[in-house]
């Protein structure tokens, strides 16, 4: 079973996936202060949903 963290906004139907190894590659790149001026202009301009999932190949 798949399990993900909830980064950005509320749950939607629409999933994006992308890979970000390893794990806190994408939290840090949310948080990092030279994507603060973008991440403010995207949020002011939209509405977004992130979360985190873990991925996992079942069919090995």
């Amino acid at each position: 079973m798949a399990r993900h963290e909830r980064l950005e906004g509320e749950d939607d139907g629409l999933r994006v996936i992308i890979e970000w190894p390893p794990r806190d590659a994408a939290p840090a790149f949310i948080s990092d202060p030279g994507y603060a001026p973008y991440l403010k202009a995207r949020t002011a301009g939209s509405n977004s949903h992130h979360f985190l999932m873990e991925g996992k190949d079942d069919f090995v």
